[in-house]
């Protein structure tokens, strides 16, 4: 679902405001240990653990609280086009 160098955004902001909700992200490093966890660029702290105890190598991001930016943006506009076709507002071209 992720790849390193891929912008994402943020739909859930992180108890600490490290990574806030709506802001893009690029995705440095993953690790999969009890789930997907995504290291951000500009985000560093010296370490954590996973839930299952294991130490992880500074401190991801979980990957639940983020989308791919290609996809949040394709949502938002096939969800506006409804919307608009819906309402009867589309112009033909």
């Amino acid at each position: 679902m992720f790849t390193i160098g891929q912008k994402v955004i943020c739909i859930e902001t992180a108890y600490n405001n490290t990574t806030v909700k709506g802001r893009i992200y690029t995705v440095v490093d993953i690790n999969e240990c009890c789930e997907v966890n995504l290291y951000l660029d500009g985000i560093i702290h010296k370490y954590s653990r996973c839930w299952c105890g294991v130490q992880l190598k500074g401190s991801p991001n979980s990957g639940r609280r983020f989308i791919p930016l290609d996809d949040y943006l394709s949502d938002n506009v096939l969800d506006k086009i409804i919307e608009q076709v819906e309402a009867d507002e589309l112009v033909a071209v």
